[in-house]
């Protein structure tokens, strides 16, 4: 677990937490929509397709699903370096 970071004034504290929750709602809204685009290409997967529409399909799974792994990779260091947040010590 982690705590809030003393070490911020006031007013720098309210516009980095106003910029951190943006980047944050960023994020979650890009995940959203790489979720729903898996969720309707499986749905596509399950109609009758030819076999090049398929691979299309699987191959565009393939690619939402790595952007989904890139958005999760980008927010962890995000997340690490934010000023509100500090490791406990051991």
């Amino acid at each position: 677990m982690g705590r809030l970071n003393p070490r911020l004034d006031t007013a720098s504290a309210g516009f980095q937490l106003f910029e951190f929750q943006t980047m944050i709602d960023e994020l979650l809204a890009r995940y959203r929509a790489h979720r729903q685009e898996i969720d309707r290409c499986r749905l596509l997967l399950q109609t009758s397709l030819t076999e090049i529409e398929q691979r299309h399909i699987e191959r565009r799974i393939a690619e939402e699903e790595a952007a989904v792994s890139a958005l999760a990779f980008r927010a962890s260091p995000s997340l690490a370096q934010s000023p509100f947040y500090t490791p406990d010590a051991p």
